[in-house]
C-alpha cells in the first residue's frame, strides 16, 4: 500500500507525527485532523513539507518502494514560488499527486485558484494525477482509492508510467 507523509501532529487520535507511514489509523488520524483544521484556516504553507518528504523519501524510503507525495489542498497556497522551488529538487522518480478540496459543490474563487496553483505542482499526465474534489468524494476517490487499480490514482500508482515535473 502507499506510503504518505502527513505534517501536524494531534495528540488526541493516532497520528504519523510527520513521520513516513503506511499505517492507516495514522493516516486517518492525520486526515481527521487536517479535516478539522480545513474550515477558517488561513495560509496554506507546503515549502517545508515537501523539503520533509523529500528528506524521507532520501533516508528512509527502500529503494524498491514507490515513492508517492499525495498533497490535498484546501485553499490558495501563500508560498507558491518557494513550493516551485522545494518541488524542483525533488526526485523525477517521486509521483507526485493533487486534491483540490472544497467544502461545497459549488466553487469559489480561493477554491479555483487553489485547483490552478496544484495543477502546476502534479506530475504529468495532468487528468491521472489531479482530482477536484468536495470533501465528502475524498474517501472514495482517494484514501479508499490508492491501491485500486480501477481507479484514477491507484492505477498510477501501481502501474504508472515514468512521471515528469514542471
Amino acid at each position: 500500500s502507499p506510503v504518505l507523509v502527513t505534517s501536524p501532529t494531534n495528540p488526541t487520535t493516532p497520528s504519523a507525527a510527520g513521520m513516513l507511514s503506511g499505517r492507516a489509523d495514522q493516516l486517518l488520524g492525520d486526515l481527521a485532523f487536517h479535516s478539522a483544521s480545513m474550515l477558517g484556516g488561513t495560509g496554506r504553507v507546503m515549502e517545508k513539507s515537501i523539503d520533509q518528504a523529500r528528506s524521507v523519501f532520501a533516508s528512509q524510503s527502500p529503494t524498491t518502494r514507490k515513492q508517492v507525495l499525495l498533497f490535498i489542498a484546501t485553499g490558495k497556497l501563500t508560498d507558491e514560488s518557494r513550493v516551485k522551488v522545494a518541488m524542483s529538487k525533488l526526485s523525477p522518480t517521486v509521483a507526485v499527486f493533487g486534491v483540490a478540496l472544497r467544502r461545497l459543490s459549488s466553487r469559489t474563487p480561493d477554491d479555483n485558484m487553489a485547483a490552478d496553483q496544484l495543477k502546476t505542482l502534479v506530475s504529468f499526465a495532468l487528468d491521472k494525477h489531479f482530482q477536484d474534489l468536495q470533501i465528502d468524494e475524498l474517501n472514495d476517490n482517494v484514501l479508499n482509492a490508492l491501491c485500486d487499480q480501477t481507479k484514477t490514482f491507484g492505477a498510477q500508482v501501481l502501474y504508472g508510467e515514468t512521471v515528469t515535473h514542471d
